[in-house]
């Protein structure tokens, strides 16, 4: 089971973010990832299960989460999906219920051993996503350095720690939408 390191931050200026990540890293790829969230209950703390489309692809994948001071540990299971909407169907028969989607329009980059992605989520708005896979957890140290140069690399994009969102984007799109405050890319 892989272990994903991963810290996420607002972002108030795309552009020069942009640039920065140019700066320091290669260029990976532009992505549009459409994702469905199902669970048994109606809470977006309830969507256990993701089914993403990106890139022509389907991906199931379900992770056990763990957040501290703002980083996310992930033991992460995934694995293709080759009809999703037969799949999804599948989840339903199960007793399963969409209940959050997701929309996230972006470009990634690698810098260094990161994989750095600048996204717009619908709804939301801009993030920069820092992550660290890591396929041994039976090194504790690991986790414990993968934060340490997360935490360098957001300071080296000129982001402070303030500005570590912790709460899921589920949790935050839920709170948007059934508020009314659905954030456009335009006024962002």
């Amino acid at each position: 089971m892989a272990v994903e390191v991963e810290l996420k931050a607002w972002v108030d200026n795309p552009d020069t973010l942009r640039e920065r990540l140019r700066q320091l890293g290669t260029p990976h790829r532009s992505y549009i990832k459409e994702d469905r969230y199902f669970g048994v209950g109606t809470a977006p703390e309830d969507a256990r299960y993701r089914l993403r489309f990106d890139d022509n692809r389907w991906t199931c994948t379900f992770k056990k989460k763990e957040i501290r001071d703002g980083i996310e540990e992930n033991r992460e299971t995934e694995f293709d999906v080759s009809d999703g909407d037969a799949f999804e169907a599948f989840l339903a028969s199960l007793g399963l219920r969409c209940i959050v989607t997701k929309r996230k329009e972006g470009e990634s980059f690698w810098v260094d051993s990161v994989l750095a992605e600048l996204s717009y989520v619908d709804h939301v708005g801009w993030f920069v996503e820092l992550e660290i896979m890591l396929t041994d957890e039976s090194r504790p140290p690991a986790v414990a350095d993968a934060r340490t140069v997360l935490q360098e690399l957001l300071q080296r994009l000129g982001l402070s720690p303030e500005s570590i969102e912790s709460r899921s984007y589920n949790q935050m799109i839920y709170e948007a939408t059934s508020q009314g405050r659905i954030v456009s890319r335009d006024s962002v």
